[in-house]
């Protein structure tokens, strides 16, 4: 039996064996919504049956165990938040919502409260200073299954527009995972998340999402993933992808003392980052290491931290300093420290220039406890006195006390011709494609195949090759026809994927069929009986 009509013939049996029992039934309806307003009636299921558009906030929720379901329907604002939620238990699904104007702070969704769910989303925020999602003691939420694409500007060195900006909580651990994030200056911010003291079993958890981001000049860190002042963090099988930016922070310094970011474990991701002259020259305008780049980077006063199973690809093409894994401290001596980099495969490559550029692994300032153990790394010969081997250069890590530097192997470039990529679909988010595909690496012998080279209508995206198995291709228009080759760590191209038409692609997250999660809708709510 086709499971929809199942589970109504299942509702249906459950109101006619009530009925038997009770009598006299009533059904109260949803509440349906045609325009903005605020919902505040605890309980209650409220449907958007329309499109609207609004110059201010479409939706405040006052109340709680309140579902909006926007009905796969768009919300069109100018100025924000779009969405407000100011209570605990609310759940928003199911539909678009677009900025139509720049205006400033103008967030697609503003929430805060206990136990929310954000899911099955399409945002698009073009303002100054917006943010997909800004959250403020988001306890114990949930966020997932959206697509945030967010080409704002920036009036500020920091933080700039954010795709989603995670601020505050302690009670609950928090749920982020399968979340597309494009153009935005940094993919996600963790700032003041913390469930307190040591070490949680329930920690809070970042999965599953993808990231591509794109830094704005005279704006600092332009990171994918940004943990600040913030404890109790599981980050895994994410992918971090630009041409113009960072992959992951942890920052623990406030305002001259310490706030550490503690007992993160970030694992299993893929991080592939780089600066490139064009088309945004120059570095972020503030300093002087606007320009350097960093797979990871933690500092001021982290400690605790796990860097495990990753793998990680840094590239410069401006002559700056270019580090796999980047770890130090400004801070207190006796919170930067015990820190695990282990298992990790990371690639630094860049044309050459200052003395300090190609280094896998580099420390600075005081640190103790630090065990860097059984990495693979490749480094195109320029490490240029940093780690390599098993030995340590006193240039790169100053400072360090208590180091455990053992099992570390620099790769020997295979030469052979990947095979052809399979697995290529296509998703249609607004305007903008997402292409996934299978890893090659998951095939025999291409445990060297690590970037995929992008074509549209046969011609090469003028794009560096993506380190993982996804790309957004944003603002198409028109038809047109993707294919992928996969490109090993000596150059090597093979032949390319069958191609895949525009025309095929699935409808966001909600059309069915497609490879995403289908939703259906929920059944009638606030079931009444009367005897």
């Amino acid at each position: 039996m086709n499971i929809k009509i199942f589970k109504s013939f299942f509702i249906i049996l459950q109101i006619v064996f009530a009925a038997e029992f009770v009598g006299v039934m009533t059904v109260k309806a949803d509440t349906e919504l045609t325009g903005p307003g605020t919902l505040n009636n605890g309980g209650e299921y409220y449907r958007l049956t329309r499109d609207i558009t609004t110059s201010g906030t479409a939706f405040t929720i006052t109340a709680n165990d309140v579902t909006l379901d926007l009905g796969e329907y768009t919300i069109s604002y100018l100025s924000g938040p779009c969405i407000k939620i100011s209570a605990d238990r609310v759940t928003l699904k199911n539909g678009t919502i677009i900025q139509i104007g720049f205006s400033s702070s103008a967030h697609a969704i503003s929430a805060s409260g206990s136990s929310n769910e954000l899911h099955h989303l399409v945002i698009k925020v073009l303002g100054r200073d917006s943010h997909g999602i800004k959250t403020n003691s988001f306890n114990g939420g949930k966020i997932h299954h959206v697509y945030i694409y967010n080409e704002g500007t920036s009036t500020v060195t920091t933080p700039g527009p954010t795709g989603i900006n995670l601020k505050g909580g302690s009670s609950e651990a928090v749920q982020i995972h399968d979340n597309i994030m494009v153009g935005s200056h940094k993919g996600m911010i963790i700032q003041t998340v913390s469930l307190r003291g040591s070490q949680s079993p329930n920690p809070g958890k970042v999965y599953n999402n993808y990231i591509q981001h794109d830094r704005i000049r005279k704006t600092k860190a332009d990171y994918g993933i940004i943990v600040t002042q913030s404890t109790n963090f599981d980050i895994y099988n994410n992918q971090i992808i630009t041409d113009q930016g960072r992959g992951l922070m942890l920052d623990g310094w406030y305002q001259g003392s310490d706030k550490p970011t503690r007992y993160v474990n970030f694992h299993n991701n893929r991080v592939d980052v780089q600066h490139s002259p064009n088309p945004r020259e120059g570095g972020g305008g503030y300093s002087s290491g606007g320009d350097s780049v960093y797979g990871i980077m933690s500092r001021y006063g982290s400690g605790y931290n796990t860097v495990q199973d990753n793998i990680i690809m840094v590239d410069n093409d401006i002559d700056r300093y270019n580090r796999g894994t980047y770890f130090g401290s400004d801070g207190l001596e006796s919170s930067t420290r015990d820190i695990l980099i282990e298992h990790n495969t990371i690639i630094a490559r860049d044309p050459g220039g200052e003395s300090t550029k190609g280094a896998y692994v580099f420390f600075w300032g005081p640190t103790q406890e630090v065990t860097v153990t059984n990495n693979k790394y490749y480094t195109d010969g320029n490490l240029n006195g940093c780690w390599k081997d098993d030995r340590i250069h006193n240039d790169c890590w100053n400072g360090v006390q208590q180091m455990t530097f053992t099992g570390n192997t620099e790769m020997t470039v295979s030469s052979y011709t990947p095979e052809r990529p399979i697995g290529l679909k296509l998703t249609k988010f607004l305007d903008s494609y997402l292409l996934e595909w299978n890893d090659n690496r998951n095939l025999q012998g291409e445990t060297q195949t690590y970037e995929y080279i992008i074509y549209r209508d046969g011609q090469k995206l003028p794009i560096s090759p993506r380190g993982g198995t996804f790309y957004v291709d944003v603002d198409v228009s028109g038809t047109h026809s993707y294919s992928i080759s996969a490109l090993n760590l000596n150059g090597e191209e093979g032949p390319r994927s069958l191609e895949v038409s525009a025309t095929t692609a699935k409808n966001a997250w909600w059309e069915e069929g497609s490879s995403s999660e289908f939703i259906p809708p929920e059944p009638p709510t606030r079931l009444i009986l009367k005897k």
